[in-house]
């Protein structure tokens, strides 16, 4: 092996232990003889980077700075370090709130050797009121599950926080009005937000028309059905003549007769029945008010047509004059004439007062359906003297 002095300042000579540089720090393709050569000379192998597109091997954040690794090499100014944008990010200018800066993949810089842009996205989050909001909602809006479901309008794009403010107008949610709520449910519409309901509860009910208005209260709420009741009998010839009832105007001209229990009042006979006199020589006498008989006879006789007596106790007549004997006076028989005392007896056991007559009625009559009844007005003792009768029922007790 040669031996290479090099001759130094002062004539001392410098041998390769003597010296730092190694072939790895030497630019490929240059000669040198350094720590590594043994005193020859030898060819470096660091690579040449000058005037190439170098790749980087790692990229790092070291506090506010980036550190980049770049391959092994000699590096100058004409030297290009490749970074693939991906490795900054991919957001794109609006996603980035305006007014600040960004590095990305992002393509669209104005300028395309631009690193540093600016963002686009639209500040919502401060500077907003009620009067002026972030963004109002003009669309419609939908039901998920318990939730309300709304779109943004478009160009209200942007960044929005806590403390942005979306106006949704109220008119979105319903037109309702506290009166037109029942009462104890609260509910959302131009009216305002979880707004109390104000109509009354109209429960089930039945309402029987009295002397007295009834009111239901408009705008209330009905939880049941309200039954005004109604009643066959409620026609024109059952309410007296001239007289207005619910708007029906009144057509009879007589008195009311107990549909049940009545078989004559005051000059009125029961819906289905007839009143006549059957006496021959005509002494029954028939006033618009009562019965009565000839005053120059002590009797007289009449007939009530279609009596069930079935169901009843007792037969009552009510009126004047009535005797007070337990006599003959008030006879009553079945369809065939009592002028010639055929037939049977329909009441026994009287019990007579001035004014009012009580008879038990028979099995015989209770049993025999359908019938015409007669009567016999009597007056108590002579000629001269009128009994009068105003009333004819049936009853269980008296």
């Amino acid at each position: 092996m040669g031996i290479a002095h090099i001759m130094g300042f002062g004539g001392n000579g410098v041998y390769s232990e003597d010296l730092t540089a190694k072939k790895d720090t030497v630019l490929a393709g240059s000669t040198y003889v350094g720590n590594d050569t043994n005193d020859e000379a030898g060819t470096g192998t660091m690579p040449d980077k000058r005037n190439t597109n170098a790749a980087f091997s790692s990229m790092t954040r070291n506090g506010s700075n980036i550190s980049i690794k770049v391959p092994y090499g000699y590096y100058d100014s004409t030297s290009n370090i490749l970074i693939p944008s991906g490795n900054f990010g991919n957001a794109v200018k609006t996603q980035v709130l305006e007014g600040k800066t960004f590095t990305s993949t992002d393509t669209s810089a104005t300028v395309p050797s631009t690193v540093v842009m600016t963002g686009t996205m639209k500040n919502k989050s401060s500077g907003f009121s009620a009067s002026s909001p972030s963004a109002t909602v003009n669309g419609s809006l939908t039901k998920s599950g318990n939730n309300v479901v709304f779109n943004l309008p478009d160009g209200s794009d942007g960044f929005y926080n806590k403390n942005s403010i979306i106006a949704v107008p109220l008119s979105k949610f319903g037109n309702a009005t506290a009166a037109q709520v029942r009462k104890g449910n609260t509910f959302t519409s131009s009216a305002g937000v979880a707004v109390a309901g104000t109509a009354d509860t109209i429960t089930a009910r039945t309402i029987t028309p009295s002397t007295a208005d009834v009111t239901l209260s408009a705008g209330s709420y009905l939880d049941g059905n309200v039954v005004v009741k109604g009643d066959p009998n409620f026609l024109a010839k059952y309410i007296a003549k001239n007289i207005t009832i619910f708007g029906i105007k009144g057509s009879y001209e007589g008195y009311y007769v107990d549909p049940n229990t009545g078989l004559y009042t005051n000059g009125s006979v029961r819906s289905g029945s007839s009143l006549r006199g059957i006496d021959s020589d005509n002494k029954t006498i028939l006033t618009k008010d009562y019965i009565t008989h000839d005053s120059g006879t002590a009797s007289a006789y009449f007939e009530i047509t279609n009596i069930n007596f079935y169901g009843y106790t007792y037969i009552i007549i009510e009126g004047e004059g009535f005797s007070t004997r337990n006599s003959t006076s008030g006879w009553i028989v079945s369809d065939t004439s009592i002028l010639n005392t055929s037939g049977f007896a329909i009441s026994t056991n009287r019990l007579a007062t001035d004014t009012k007559w009580v008879s038990a009625i028979t099995s015989e009559a209770k049993n025999a359906g359908v019938i015409n009844p007669q009567f016999k007005v009597d007056s108590p003792y002579t000629t001269g003297y009128s009994m009068k009768i105003y009333k004819i029922y049936l009853a269980n007790s008296y």
